[in-house]
Parts: C-alpha cells; structure tokens; sequence
C-alpha cells in the first residue's frame, strides 16, 4: 500500500509542475498581449494627433528625395496582331 500512495504523490507531483509550467506560459503570453496591444494603442493616437510629437521649436523641415523619371516611349503596335476578348 505504501508504493501506491508514493506512486500517487509521484504522479500528483508531475501534474502539478505541468499545471504550473502551463499557467507561467499562459500568463507570459497574455502580458505580451497586453504589451503588443497597447503599443498599437498608442501608435494609433500618435497617427491621430501628429503635431502633439513633434518639436514645434526646432523649425526644422524634413525633406524627402524627389526623383522624375522621363516616360517611357511608346512602341508602335504591330500590323498584324489581332486582340481578341474573352468573357
């Protein structure tokens, strides 16, 4: 009787560190949740008011790249292609 009761708590033991093991992981993921959902939060007020993060002081201009480029010629279309339309 007494290695029953020792394989009872041996196996009481296991389930009890795989339910402690589970409830770390499932509270971990849901404070990355929290964390990842409020970062969204605040980007989306930061995209709402633009003006409220930026240095009004500095006067400073930003800039960006422009580039044009010439169009592409036109090719004349051939004499002897027919366009057909399918539906």
């Amino acid at each position: 009787m007494n290695s029953n009761c020792t394989k009872c708590n041996e196996a009481a033991t296991l389930a009890s560190i795989i339910l402690r093991g589970l409830t770390l992981l499932l509270v971990m993921v849901v404070i990355g949740l929290l964390v990842k959902d409020r970062t969204f939060q605040t980007a989306a007020e930061e995209r709402q008011n633009p003006g409220h993060t930026e240095n009004e002081a500095s006067g400073e201009l930003n800039y960006a790249a422009v580039t044009f480029r010439s169009k592409a010629k036109r090719r004349e279309p051939e004499p002897n292609v027919l366009y057909a339309a399918t539906r």
